[in-house]
């Protein structure tokens, strides 16, 4: 997956920067992240490859806000890249190699602490994402049915968001009730 090619999806509307970060966070967040110091060299890039055209708005108040919008050439790159054939791509989860390596601690303790950080994160993501699946649901009449195809794109992917963060609070408790479980044996011992 590109960021290119996120910024371009998201500009079917024009945006600011700014606006660009704001729709990630609203949309995007349960599987992809950007920040504004990423987010404003590739929106310039995509500009100076004719992806996009910016127009400078003097608002009253405040600084000049540039605003970018997709051209046609920048839809069809969209484009282009949703007919490539959809891959898993590379899988890389820092917190979990760091998990694997935590046994040189020799400390359960220091990892128990260590993973009930990273459940309390899962567990907010999950609270932001549950409502927003069946908002839209019902917004749409009731039913997954009743979503409108574009709708239908970004449910599902809302849907292995919200999957994905459940599997990590279930693995969390998991590890969690193996390290309780050890700990009490050898409190025994």
């Amino acid at each position: 997956m590109s960021l290119p090619h996120i910024l371009l999806g998201l500009l079917s509307e024009p945006a600011t920067g700014y606006e660009l970060k704001q729709r990630f966070d609203q949309t995007l967040r349960h599987f992809w992240s950007a920040e504004l110091s990423q987010i404003y060299p590739t929106l310039h890039r995509l500009h100076s490859g004719r992806l996009l055209t910016v127009k400078t708005q003097a608002p009253r108040h405040g600084p000049e806000r540039r605003v970018y919008r997709r051209t046609a050439k920048g839809r069809r790159a969209l484009l282009d890249w949703l007919d490539s054939p959809l891959e898993p791509g590379d899988l890389r989860i820092g917190y979990l190699a760091r998990v694997f390596f935590a046994g040189e601690w020799g400390d359960l303790a220091r990892t128990r602490a260590a993973i009930a950080g990273l459940r309390e994160r899962f567990a907010r993501e999950v609270q932001m994402l549950e409502p927003l699946g069946p908002a839209a649901v019902q917004k749409a009449g009731g039913s997954v049915r009743d979503l409108p195809d574009m709708s239908l794109h970004a449910y599902f992917a809302w849907r292995k968001g919200l999957l994905a963060a459940q599997s990590n609070l279930l693995w969390i408790d998991e590890f969690v009730t193996e390290i309780d479980a050890r700990q009490s044996r050898h409190r025994k011992e």
